[in-house]
This record gives C-alpha cells, sequence and structure tokens, in this order.
C-alpha cells in the first residue's frame, strides 16, 4: 500500500501549482539546500508585502501552511520554506542553532529576489526561528504574526513546559517512534484530535519523520539559559501564547499587538523568564451544544481590520477551529481548486468569471 502521506504530497503538489506557488530548491551555500514553495507570477508587480510562512516542528512548510497559501498566493507574494531537516532541506554543516536556521531562509530569501520587508507568520519552532530571524535582520522584517512560542525557550520554561505535558524532553515529544506517540504529539498539539487508524500513524512516521538524530540535535539547540536576554524589535508583533496543561485542556492567552520595547507585557521579562505580569486569561469558550456549529474554519472577515489584524485573526481561527470546521473549509477549497484549475489552461484566467475570494481568507463565501 502506497504512504498516503507521499501520495498526498503529489496531489498537494498540484494544488499549489493551481493556486500559484511551486517548489524551488535554493542552494544557500556549497552542502547547505534548502526548499522553498515560491510565487509562480512575478512577485515585484505586487504592491503587498510579501508574507513568508514559518512551519512548527511536526511538519514540514507546505503541509502546515496548505490551506493559508491556497488563499494568500492570489493576493501576495508567499514564500514558505522547509528549515533544514524538513521535507527536502538538508546541510552538511554540524550547525543546529535557530539562528543558522534563519540565515539560512534569509540567504534563500535573497536568492529568490526578495528585498521588501515582509511579514513573517511563525508557528511553534518557525516562530522562535522568525524571532532570531527578526533580530539578525531587521531590515527584512516588517511584523511579525506568531502563535504557540515563547520568544526564546528558556532552560526554566522548557521544565515548566516539558512536566505539564508528561514528558522528559522534547525529542520525546517532537520526534515519535510509534504510533502511540504520534497519537500522543497530535493529541497534545491539536483542538479535538479525531481518532485515526493506526496504519494512518504509521505511514506519519514513515513519511515525516526521516532526520531524527538531527532533528534532536535542532531541539537541544533551541533551548537557551535562562539569563538569555530578549532583544528590542522594532517590529510590530501578534502574539498567541498557548499553553498545554495537558492532553485534553489547553489554556489560551489572548493576542497583543506591541513593539519590541513593550514585550513584558507577554509576561516575559528581560532575562528571557516567564515574568510576575501574566497575561489576561481568555474566558472559557461556551460548549458547542449552546451554540450552533460554524460551517467552516474562517469566520467573516472584518471589512475595516489592517492586514496585521486580517492576519493574525486569520491564523488564530485556524489553529483553534474544530476538526468538523477544517472538514468543511477542506471540501470548499478543494471545489475552489478544481473551478481554477479550468481557468488556468486559459491565458485569459485573471480576467476570466471564477469567483473572486478576498486575501486572508480559510475558504469561498457561498
Amino acid at each position: 500500500m502506497a504512504n498516503i502521506f507521499h501520495v498526498y504530497h503529489r496531489v498537494l503538489r498540484w494544488l499549489m501549482k493551481v493556486a500559484g506557488v511551486r517548489q524551488e530548491l535554493v542552494q544557500i551555500e556549497p552542502g547547505t539546500t534548502m526548499n522553498f514553495w515560491v510565487p509562480t507570477r512575478n512577485p515585484i508587480k505586487n504592491p503587498n508585502p510579501p508574507v513568508v510562512l514559518l512551519h512548527g516542528f511536526a511538519g514540514n512548510g507546505i503541509m502546515t501552511w496548505q490551506f493559508q497559501v491556497m488563499n494568500l498566493a492570489r493576493n501576495y507574494a508567499v514564500y514558505v520554506p522547509d528549515f533544514l531537516f524538513f521535507g527536502e532541506s538538508v546541510t552538511d554543516r554540524a550547525e543546529r542553532s535557530p539562528e543558522f536556521q534563519a540565515e539560512c531562509v534569509v540567504k534563500g530569501l535573497r536568492r529568490l529576489g526578495v528585498e521588501r520587508p515582509c511579514v513573517l507568520v511563525g508557528f511553534s519552532y518557525g516562530a522562535m526561528v522568525g524571532f532570531r530571524l527578526a533580530e539578525m535582520y531587521p531590515d527584512l522584517v516588517a511584523a511579525m504574526v506568531v502563535t504557540s512560542a515563547p520568544t526564546a525557550l528558556t532552560e526554566s520554561l522548557s521544565r515548566v513546559a516539558l512536566q505539564e505535558i508528561g514528558y522528559k524532553s522534547w525529542s520525546d515529544y517532537l520526534i515519535p517512534n510509534t504510533v502511540n506517540g504520534v497519537k500522543s504529539l497530535f493529541e497534545i498539539g491539536s483542538f479535538d484530535f479525531p481518532a485515526l487508524p493506526n496504519w494512518i500513524m504509521k505511514h506519519y512516521l514513515e513519511a515525516m519523520v526521516k532526520y531524527r538524530n538531527e532533528q534532536a540535535e535542532l531541539l537541544r539547540a533551541l533551548v537557551v539559559p535562562d539569563d538569555f536576554t530578549i532583544s528590542q524589535f522594532p517590529q510590530t508583533a501578534h502574539f498567541n501564547f498557548r499553553v498545554p496543561t495537558n492532553h485534553r485542556h489547553r489554556k489560551t492567552q489572548k493576542f497583543l499587538v506591541c513593539t519590541g520595547d513593550q514585550f513584558k507585557e507577554l509576561g516575559f521579562g528581560t532575562s528571557g523568564e516567564a515574568g510576575s505580569k501574566p497575561m489576561e486569561q481568555q474566558k472559557e469558550k461556551p460548549s458547542a451544544a449552546a451554540n450552533p456549529p460554524i460551517p467552516s474554519c474562517r469566520k467573516k472577515k472584518n471589512e475595516e481590520a489592517t492586514f496585521l489584524e486580517d492576519l493574525k485573526d486569520h491564523i488564530d481561527e485556524f489553529i483553534h477551529a474544530s476538526m468538523d470546521e477544517h472538514k468543511s473549509c477542506f471540501k470548499k477549497t478543494i471545489n475552489k481548486m478544481f473551478r481554477m484549475s479550468k481557468v488556468v489552461a486559459d491565458k485569459n484566467s485573471e480576467t476570466s468569471g471564477v469567483e473572486s475570494s478576498l486575501p486572508l481568507r480559510t475558504t469561498v463565501s457561498e
């Protein structure tokens, strides 16, 4: 039986082409190659800021951000790198730090012709790499949208977080070697994760966990001492810091809009540790029985929202949507892709009667 993830990746490559992005391997330096998903259309003609999507540890770039790419790519120049030792990105260097990942991403972007300030969207591991990127290359980063990550993973934060989820190390949690380990990974990191057959979990292990030793080294390099100093980032940032407390319940803290000199409002002191001022907790969501189900994972866009506010809401809703909402969203997206594929073959696709969609949406309104 063919691996379902390998099959889906081939389908996904076609869907991405229809959406307006293609895969490109970029040589960062001799011995280091990074895979990017890049715009098929000339990005120089796009007046909007480029959007760079940075993935987490449980999947490569396009598997993590596929739904966002399908909708953003029509209006924005979207770039999705695979970090080193994810997807097809590799290096023969021994460096494993998030700073090295950030350096390689920037070199790749510049080789692809990206010089304008970008909006970075980072999830989990990708968010922490994004912080280092913004610190090292401030002229390339206009703003950040960050979810499920602190500015830096200090030793004390690491100990507390691992204790909460019941693991001794990040490698044990994020690089599973058994079917039960994969189930635990997604149950902790997802909202209302559905029961899936074991063969799907086995296929995940075979397809997605390729560089086990190298990824373990990446995780060890991610943890920094408690005296780590947080830089004063000049960029505007949108945050959503989620703390999993066990396999079934989470404390979700609100988005904050801030600049570098306001980072203490996030609950972090200048040493990088959790500060004494906690972020305001969101109220408990009402039960599903008390509210009718939302038909998709993207609510109606606020027409008065700024670009960053809408992008922040977009990522937040995607992360916290239920599985039923994602299923509905996926069906609508696939239907839209099939409708778009007929137009791609037409030279005048831009002026044809295809249903248009607003940027930063996960579904097409009906």
